[in-house]
């Protein structure tokens, strides 16, 4: 079986949708030696994938990369119809909107142009919502990473939900694993983090209610309490402008912003946090809690949406969403309470395996199954 799979994404970000579509690849083309998987990328093999590369069940090829919006909606689309393939994946993003082969497969991992619209840019969230309507309308099958998602494809695309299975996103517990004192030096020098810190680490923008956390510890610190520095981590997003501004002069040197993590360092930087803070308004899945627990972090304080119960279980302790009151009283509490039970997060963690939603997601694709298993 000749596979096609979208993977121009991961020559721009590499955050959670690109690695979510970086994984189900590589654990496809391990598995299934044989299958053909043509992989396209823009202008380059990202250096993170040269082992897919060299893999003998793999063809490479390569497209013009022009401005985002030319590439996706015009380079990609056209290029993927000179592809023979018995089936084409699109990982990450929506199908483009001139691509309609009757055997594609698509990824939706979240409807928050539908559900949290003020969240968005204006033109992003027209351009989200059409390319979620032609992807369901489009595709032979879909893919989601949670049952949220799954109840919201039911909700905004009625009968879609009979051709998507469930893939959760996974956690690779060898990537996880952030033990070398030598190497935690070295991140701690690079990214300027303290001995001791509460983290919070996501795209900066509207969506993950950063400006929630900000607030919260500037009245804590204005009413005298103490608490831990915060390091705030993430690629730059949109709207977050004076967000830093005010928690800036009050904080002081207890607020650091780092910027992007790099890949490798990313598990010493959860690994050094002793609370790790997700304030988020709205998830598919919401991987960082997740993985912090997986390097070592103490503990995760999460807000109480629905995904975030369905994904962290008992291993998080929660607040009440979009609650300024709510988070304070969590954050005063966080640091008197015993670190979460590192038995109950291993167990909840192995729920969330790449290689079994990769599977998933090639029975799919071969027919194998029609819904969830």
């Amino acid at each position: 079986m000749r596979i096609a799979i979208d993977l121009t994404s991961l020559n721009d970000n590499f955050t959670g949708l690109e690695r979510y579509a970086y994984e189900i690849s590589a654990q496809m083309v391990s598995a299934h030696p044989d299958s053909e998987f043509i992989l396209v990328f823009k202008g380059e093999v990202p250096g993170i994938c040269k082992e897919l590369e060299a893999a003998a069940n793999v063809e490479i090829k390569l497209i013009r990369r022009k401005g985002k919006l030319v590439t996706n909606q015009l380079i990609l689309p056209a290029e993927m119809k000179r592809i023979a393939a018995d089936a084409y994946v699109f990982p990450a993003f929506p199908i483009p909107l001139l691509f309609s082969k009757k055997n594609s497969y698509v990824l939706i991992a979240d409807t928050v142009c539908f559900d949290l619209p003020q969240t968005m840019k204006k033109k992003a969230r027209y351009y989200w919502a059409a390319g979620l309507k032609h992807s369901a309308k489009s595709s032979k099958g879909i893919f989601v990473i949670s049952d949220f998602t799954m109840s919201k494809v039911k909700e905004h695309f009625p009968g879609c939900e009979k051709k998507a299975v469930l893939a959760y996103c996974g956690v690779n517990g060898e990537r996880f694993i952030a033990d070398s004192e030598e190497k935690m030096s070295e991140v701690r020098a690079k990214y300027g983090l303290p001995e001791r810190y509460n983290l919070s680490l996501c795209t900066i923008e509207p969506r993950k209610n950063l400006k929630l956390l900000l607030d919260a510890y500037v009245q804590l610190k204005k009413e005298g309490h103490e608490l831990l520095p915060l390091v705030l981590s993430g690629r730059a997003g949109w709207k977050y402008e004076g967000w830093f501004d005010e928690a800036g002069e009050i904080l002081g040197n207890d607020l650091r912003i780092t910027g992007f993590v790099d890949n490798e360092d990313l598990p010493y930087v959860y690994r050094g946090a002793e609370t790790f803070v997700f304030p988020t308004l709205y998830e598919g899945f919401g991987m960082p809690p997740l993985e912090a627990l997986a390097s070592g972090c103490q503990r995760a304080l999460v807000s109480d949406i629905a995904v975030m119960k369905e994904v962290m279980g008992e291993t998080a302790q929660y607040f009440k969403n979009d609650d300024a009151a709510s988070l304070k009283k969590a954050l005063l509490e966080a640091g008197t309470k015993e670190a979460a039970d590192r038995e109950r997060i291993a167990e909840n963690i192995a729920r969330f395996d790449w290689r079994d939603s990769a599977e998933r997601i090639y029975a799919l694709i071969t027919g194998k199954t029609g819904n969830n298993p």
